[in-house]
């Protein structure tokens, strides 16, 4: 890893950009070592600011937040000027992070790793905050996460009590809420839900313009440029040329930007993540905060799909927090022994 990054640096030139990314990721990993014990306090205090500030967007107007630490970005795009974005800036990341949130706080909880009170909180309030982004691809991956977090907590397949009773105080408060005609006809006009317009928008515009960079990729790179890339954010400072184009200057796709900029080397080494991941994941002897962690880190993997995920550094140090998570998980002979496995 160490030897790779050395190497980008030398081929790219950009050694502001090559630590900026790892610095994030670093700093990410380095409070999972410090907060193990109180992880699901720290994903918790992450909730809290994401919803809070995409809360403040919504009231005072969207950018609201973003606009107090430097120029706002996509106003160009009508989709992205009146969505919230909160502190990330971006809806799309924003709504991801909230669903990311909610899901591990739901995992955290079966390891008694975080407070009922705070699961209920932290959930409800990562819900509002994924509703008011009005991204799509964050339910998506909501849907994702709870699958991926019932399998980081099962206990051989059985129903856990605790997470399930959490989701239950989690959603009391929305569907109280939803019990309220007004809030129904509300919610069926959010661009939440509104799959069915999807076709012809900007967002699907978006998602296919990766192929047309992957293409582009194929018939510009080779030799070297193919193997450790052209740089970080080289894509992205290649896109910018036609800003306005699609009011955008990066590629909704987290692997093309890395093969663009680290190459071939680069999506090894999230395939090495992923792997990783899953093994820890699905394997009943690390304890059980490793394996959420780990079920986290997959649910960022596959929201790369959708944007990209690590080339926010908010983003990027939360990816690190999860990372640490399964870094630092221990591992035990008999499964049963795993003190935080409560059925």
């Amino acid at each position: 890893m160490l030897g790779f990054t050395a190497v980008w640096i030398v081929t790219s030139g950009d050694l502001q950009g090559v630590f900026g990314l790892l610095g994030a990721i670093s700093a990410g990993i380095a409070l999972a070592v410090v907060s193990r014990p109180r992880l699901g306090d720290a994903i918790f205090v992450v909730a809290l600011l994401n919803a809070l500030s995409l809360a403040a967007d919504a009231a005072m107007g969207p950018g609201f937040v973003s606009s107090r630490f430097g120029e706002l970005l996509f106003d160009s795009n009508i989709e992205y000027a009146t969505r919230a974005r909160g502190i990330l800036g971006q809806p799309v990341p924003a709504g991801i992070l909230a669903a990311l949130c909610a899901a591990a706080l739901l995992g955290l909880y079966s390891s008694r790793a975080v407070s009922g009170a705070r699961v209920a909180v932290g959930v409800s309030l990562s819900l509002f905050g994924l509703w008011l982004t009005g991204t799509r691809s964050g339910l998506v991956i909501l849907i994702l996460g709870l699958l991926l977090m019932w399998i980081a907590t099962r206990s051989r397949f059985r129903i856990r009590l605790r997470p399930a009773s959490a989701l239950a105080i989690s959603l009391a408060v929305p569907l109280t809420l939803l019990a309220i005609p007004p809030v129904v006809r509300t919610m069926g006009r959010s661009r939440l839900f509104a799959f069915s317009e999807l076709a012809g928008s900007v967002s699907l515009s978006n998602r296919k313009m990766a192929l047309e960079v992957l293409s582009l990729w194929a018939d510009t790179c080779s030799g070297v440029c193919a193997v450790l890339g052209s740089g970080p954010r080289a894509l992205q400072s290649y896109m910018s040329e036609y800003l306005g184009y699609y009011g955008v200057s990066t590629v909704d796709n987290l692997y093309v930007s890395v093969l663009w900029d680290a190459g071939v080397v680069g999506l090894v080494l999230l395939g090495i993540a992923a792997v990783a991941s899953f093994v820890v994941m699905f394997d009943r002897r690390f304890d059980s905060v490793g394996r959420i962690c780990a079920a986290g880190v997959v649910m960022l993997l596959a929201s790369g799909i959708f944007f990209d995920t690590f080339y926010i550094y908010s983003v990027a140090v939360v990816a690190g927090l999860l990372m640490g998570g399964v870094m630092t998980a221990t591992r035990h002979v008999v499964p049963e022994m795993d003190p935080a496995v409560v059925t």
